[in-house]
């Protein structure tokens, strides 16, 4: 049996994901979407989701597009206990669907959703594909100095991870750092690397450049993070100020979920979160990120170079991005000012000298169909 596109038969396949991928305002969902979008084109994907993008719903937005080609939808109520210990109502979910479509496959997408893998492995001996998006029970340690709750949490997040790795079909990490940690837990091959990717219909460097008469610096986060919150403190005490001394009109954009208050000023704006961050990235001048810390992938650094922007980066801001593209620049927070400057003397919004070593390392298209390949092997 083949699951390739126009290839015969096609498998079917059960999406279990605590994030809704319809609605990507987190690197996790949008993981979750990228997987998915692919995923259709390959698989018969029935997906079990919770309402919302791990988080009470969004009454206040509108409805989040559907995900075209997948053959059915089941969004449960997000409640905080069903997301983080077990949810008894997304189980029933998955069992119902496992029952109805008899998958090949389950794949796991996030945090504690191993849980269920290895419930219906258990009791129906389906295979899984766990997708990792970050070691889990670290980030709950690390989150636990800000949140106390996140300690007590932490032993069932590292159980769940440990087992769901120990059983998994296979284990898709998103660097490699994590994945020769899981290694550790399973036999080496089973444990393959799926970085955080970019859909390159939406992201890619064949646009006009901007004209912008207030040339725009722009960084994006939710800066409901501790992380972001800081590189935002970092932009305005350092950053802003001798670039707004040699280019008055400059603007720094700052995009994302949550901005503190009062942040607006003459050089400087907060969106909120943007329906269309595309559209705001490919109006850009230059992206920076003056991160002194964080984990995970680097998703708007990639984003950004995938659309040709020069990039301005600390090493924790770029992390996992190769050190080869001619549009990216990594240097301490002190030399951010100056490397701003000489990019807007530059004036080149807009190249694509790197789309084809970042569509290859890191389009859905590319990176999801090599995973696919991989499943089905080891299906056969």
């Amino acid at each position: 049996m083949s699951g390739g596109e126009g290839n015969g038969p096609r498998r079917s396949v059960l999406y279990l994901s605590l994030h809704d991928p319809r609605v990507p305002l987190t690197g996790s969902a949008a993981r979750a979407a990228g997987f998915l979008r692919r995923f259709v084109r390959r698989f018969d994907v029935h997906l079990v989701h919770f309402e919302g993008s791990g988080q009470p719903p969004l009454t206040d937005r509108p409805a989040p597009p559907p995900i075209e080609g997948l053959r059915s939808r089941a969004a449960i109520p997000f409640r905080r206990t069903s997301y983080f210990l077990y949810g008894r109502a997304f189980h029933r979910a998955a069992e119902r669907a496992a029952e109805r479509y008899r998958p090949d496959l389950v794949v796991c997408d996030y945090g504690t959703s191993a849980l269920y893998g290895l419930l219906l492995k258990r009791r129906r001996g389906i295979p899984f594909l766990y997708s990792s998006h970050n070691l889990e029970y670290r980030g709950s340690l690390d989150k636990a100095r800000n949140d106390p709750r996140r300690l007590v949490l932490a032993p069932w997040v590292y159980a769940v991870e440990k087992n769901g790795v120990r059983r998994a079909l296979l284990t898709a990490a998103i660097n490699e750092g994590e994945a020769a940690h899981y290694r550790r837990w399973t036999a080496p091959e089973r444990v393959t690397v799926v970085p955080l990717g970019f859909d390159e219909e939406r992201f890619h460097p064949f646009y006009d450049p901007p004209r912008n008469r207030r040339k725009t610096i722009l960084f994006c986060g939710n800066f409901g993070i501790a992380f972001n919150r800081e590189a935002l403190r970092i932009a305005r005490e350092r950053i802003v100020g001798p670039v707004a001394a040699e280019r008055p009109e400059a603007l720094f954009r700052f995009v994302g979920a949550r901005p503190p208050a009062g942040l607006d000023g003459p050089n400087v704006e907060a969106t909120g979160f943007a329906d269309d961050y595309p559209a705001l990235l490919r109006g850009a001048d230059l992206v920076i990120s003056p991160m002194k810390r964080g984990r995970g992938s680097p998703t708007k650094i990639v984003e950004a170079l995938a659309c040709g922007k020069p990039v301005v980066s600390t090493p924790v801001g770029a992390r996992t991005v190769e050190r080869d593209c001619e549009r990216l620049h990594v240097v301490p927070v002190e030399e951010f000012p100056a490397r701003i400057l000489e990019s807007l003397r530059r004036d080149r919004p807009v190249d694509g000298a790197d789309w084809e070593r970042i569509r290859e390392r890191y389009s859905w298209n590319v990176i999801v169909d090599r995973l696919a390949d991989r499943v089905e092997e080891l299906l056969r």
